[in-house]
């Protein structure tokens, strides 16, 4: 039995993620195929719909061994993207109605023109070794779930509206908006009973596959109900 969590008003900020190439909207047309957008899709091309798209995408030409995604939501895009070039590794993306920038970097960062929301991680890599960032942007409408499946590498979620639903082989935990939520990697299953809109970033090593589905697995009901 995996280890169930609330993560909610009363829980400290922990760690993110929620990124996924594949999704199934229970009990619809779509229940045997992928949720559109595939994690892959440009974001500002699918803007309000259901799914999941890429947001932006950097590339870790030498990793750390580990480190901390920081988000914050800006006024104004101006500032957002000065803020970016400040940074080794950032992206200033337009998701849900907002302005974001998303940092990695080594433990607390402060910027004072921004509004942090959450501190996510850490995120554990190989250090030296190659890695791509994908950010990410999803709306799940009530009902929809991933296809059981595994990262290369660790991934964070924020939940921006509703509830988010994790179950892992080891971990289960229903996410709720303002908090963040990290797979160090390995097989999960992400859902919305309820409905949720999220951002989220995935950490992979450069040339090996964003996602693999995954079948030697099934997860319990946790994320159905």
């Amino acid at each position: 039995m995996g280890c169930e969590t609330a993560v909610g008003s009363d829980d400290p900020v922990r760690t993110s993620a929620a990124a996924l190439l594949a999704w199934m909207p229970a009990a619809s047309a779509l229940a045997q195929g992928a949720v559109p957008g595939g994690c892959a899709e440009p974001a500002l091309e699918h803007v309000g719909e259901p799914g999941c798209f890429m947001a932006a995408e950097l590339k870790l030409p030498a990793a750390p061994k580990e480190l901390y995604w920081h988000v914050f939501d800006f006024r104004n895009e101006g500032q957002a993207r000065t803020e970016a070039e400040r940074q080794t590794w950032a992206a200033v993306t337009h998701s849900h109605g907002r302005i974001w920038l998303h940092v990695l970097a080594d433990g607390e960062l402060r910027i004072e023109s921004g509004r942090k929301l959450a501190r996510a991680g850490p995120l554990r890599l190989d250090q030296g070794a190659a890695y791509r960032a994908r950010f990410i942007e999803s709306i799940f409408t009530p009902g929809m779930r991933t296809r059981t499946h595994s990262h290369p590498g660790p991934e964070a979620f924020y939940v921006v509206s509703g509830t988010q639903c994790m179950e892992t082989p080891t971990r289960r935990a229903r996410v709720e908006a303002g908090h963040t939520f990290v797979v160090d990697g390995g097989v999960h299953v992400q859902a919305a009973p309820r409905g949720r809109r999220n951002v989220g970033v995935v950490l992979y090593p450069e040339g090996q596959p964003f996602m693999t589905v995954v079948t030697d697995w099934t997860p319990s009901d946790y994320c159905r109900r």
